[in-house]
């Protein structure tokens, strides 16, 4: 009788990898990266490391061929081993990992960086060649000069606290200049159209754009000289916002992302090895 459940679980187990639910994903040859930006090759480097070697671009982001099947209820470590093969320069290093949802489309900050208590609705209707929107309480929308150019308007969300909308792909485009007062309600003028339509009543918010990956492992780390291992810990997440070492709501899948950035001085040239993300 054992040995039939044995071999049950077995084929349990088996199935389970056959369907993409491996608890963890290696990208170690060439051919396991993407050029997402960079005008270099991918290769194969010493040591059993791929090789990045750049053409003139300064910089650069590599993404995993391969997603992994994200549990976000789980703690999942993100492990590699990096070097900087060229002789001089400073190059700073992102590691960490790209959120996608359950049809493995990307998940970007500003469909789940929403800012609490700026929950309202349309004071009237909107169109896709507008760009003043009016709501009926801005009173929280506060504009700062540096973060107005990140900021975007999120339509039909979930006013009850509870974030049901998120992630929202519902947006306009970024860049709010001003919120004023006019009239009984508030007029958000928008640096573009918004581009969306909606009608008056239907529930918004602030949102916030940012960096779209989770940089658990390393981020604007100065890439060393010498071989060196970097990891990290990507845990359960919020309701709300974009985290560096927490799954953002409603991750499904994961690629792995790896962005060199070179100074003024630097020409981005790298090896990693040993890259690894897995559930705890």
């Amino acid at each position: 009788m054992r040995s039939i459940k044995s071999a049950i679980f077995a084929l349990m187990m088996a199935g389970a990898t056959a369907m993409g639910l491996d608890s963890s994903l290696e990208q170690n040859n060439p051919s396991d990266w993407t050029i997402q930006k960079g005008d270099g090759t991918v290769g194969s480097g010493g040591e059993n490391s791929v090789s990045y070697k750049s053409g003139a671009d300064s910089d650069v982001e590599l993404q995993s061929e391969k997603s992994l099947k994200i549990d976000p209820q789980k703690t999942y470590r993100l492990s590699g081993s990096f070097h900087q093969t060229a002789e001089s320069g400073t190059s700073t290093l992102y590691f960490g990992v790209a959120p996608l949802d359950e049809e493995e489309k990307a998940i970007n900050s500003n469909q789940v960086n929403a800012v609490a208590g700026t929950e309202t609705e349309l004071a009237a209707d909107c169109q896709p060649a507008d760009t003043v929107v009016t709501i009926k309480n801005g009173a929280n929308w506060k504009i700062s000069p540096e973060g107005a150019a990140y900021e975007c308007v999120a339509f039909d969300v979930d006013d009850s606290g509870n974030f049901t909308d998120l992630p929202n792909s519902k947006l306009s485009k970024l860049g709010i200049v001003e919120v004023t007062k006019a009239g009984d309600g508030f007029e958000v003028t928008l640096a573009k159209p918004c581009g969306v339509t909606y009608p008056a009543g239907t529930k918004v918010r602030k949102h916030l754009a940012s960096s779209n990956a989770i940089y658990a492992a390393a981020s604007g780390k100065n890439l060393p000289q010498e071989w060196t291992e970097l990891s990290g810990r990507i845990e359960p997440g919020p309701l709300f916002g974009n985290p560096k070492d927490k799954w953002w709501k409603g991750t499904k899948w994961a690629k792995i992302v790896i962005i060199v950035r070179g100074a003024s001085d630097a020409i981005p040239q790298f090896e990693f090895k040993d890259i690894r993300l897995e559930e705890e």
